[in-house]
């Protein structure tokens, strides 16, 4: 699409290149000009103005056929590349104008004189793309079902967490931890166990931050003796103390899955 953040330039050098490429193949002119229409047309379709893809096709067509066969030597490019370290944008199309003017001035010296010859090759970092975004340089590695501790030196929260991919209910049944979760894990439904309650006391709650977050308000309300919560209630109770927040374990149980 015309309307993308590609370059100028790139965008019409598409045009041009394509141009090109139909003058070089086709040896038959009613048939360069057919899918040259039809090049013209899908361009358009793309938000391209067409004058600017006429002008690109006419210098892309007055070169004659016989040049185009012909193997040309690369020529030798003495630019130094400077890579500028931000992502591209339209507005630093302003630097390559500032490089150039700046050009005689480099010039006055002639150690600089030797190094840029010519005006410098400015290089910009890519913006991120709709294929940058969505998929990962990377493979993944094989992962266990289950929750685990994310393994960070200043996560409070690995200590609570039961590694286990099985999630036994009292008086119900066992249920199976679908995918890889840790402490880091977010949109997660969550279950609290106290081991110190005879009854295994159970509390399910669910949040949309990462279970470090949403442990760390947990414990907030217990050290703030807020009775208002029920994991606050419970653990400021007569027989509890903050000392027995290491007794709670919490299982993440299925990512957007429902509680039972």
């Amino acid at each position: 699409m015309y309307d993308s953040f590609h370059p100028d330039h790139t965008k019409n050098s598409t045009i041009y290149s394509h141009a090109l490429q139909y003058n070089r193949i086709c040896s038959d002119t009613a048939e360069m000009n057919h899918h040259l229409k039809t090049l013209k047309a899908d361009f358009i379709n793309r938000g391209y103005n067409p004058m600017i893809i006429d002008q690109y096709i006419h210098r892309a067509t007055r070169i004659s056929r016989g040049h185009l066969l012909q193997y040309k030597q690369k020529p030798e490019i003495n630019q130094v590349p400077l890579v500028v370290t931000y992502r591209y944008n339209p507005q630093l199309r302003t630097l390559r104008k500032i490089a150039r003017e700046l050009q005689g001035t480099l010039h006055k010296d002639e150690r600089l004189k030797s190094i840029f010859s010519e005006s410098p090759f400015l290089a910009f970092r890519q913006p991120p793309n709709l294929k940058s975004l969505i998929t990962r340089s990377a493979l993944l590695h094989p992962t266990k079902n289950g929750t685990y501790p994310c393994g960070k030196k200043q996560c409070k929260t690995c200590p609570h967490i039961l590694t286990s991919d099985k999630i036994p209910i009292p008086d119900t049944e066992e249920y199976s931890t679908h995918g890889h979760y840790n402490c880091s894990s977010s949109n997660v439904v969550y279950l609290i166990q106290c081991t110190k309650c005879k009854t295994g006391g159970l509390n399910i709650g669910e949040t949309g931050k990462s279970l470090r977050k949403r442990n760390t308000h947990h414990r907030f309300t217990i050290t703030n003796k807020k009775l208002d919560t029920p994991i606050g209630n419970h653990f400021n109770g007569p027989h509890y103390a903050i000392k027995d927040l290491r007794i709670f374990k919490q299982i993440m149980i299925e990512k957007c899955g429902k509680t039972n």
